[in-house]
């Protein structure tokens, strides 16, 4: 999660994609204003972004949680 770190006023969230071997092989991110992205929305969006990446890295072959 960064906020106001390269951008003023940007708010970016990501979570890893693993494959079977528990290497990294991606990401799915969600960037915006952080007008639009209060804390509760980041909270949210964090939720479902590991809840996604999960599903995917299991298709991978994970057997781990990937780290948020």
């Amino acid at each position: 999660m960064s906020r106001d770190e390269l951008i003023q006023g940007a708010v970016a969230i990501a979570a890893a994609i693993l494959d079977g071997s528990g290497q990294v092989v991606g990401s799915l991110g969600i960037f915006g204003p952080s007008v639009r992205l209060p804390d509760s929305r980041v909270q949210e969006f964090g939720r479902l972004l590991v809840r996604e990446v999960s599903d995917v890295s299991a298709s991978l072959g994970s057997v781990r949680p990937p780290l948020s």
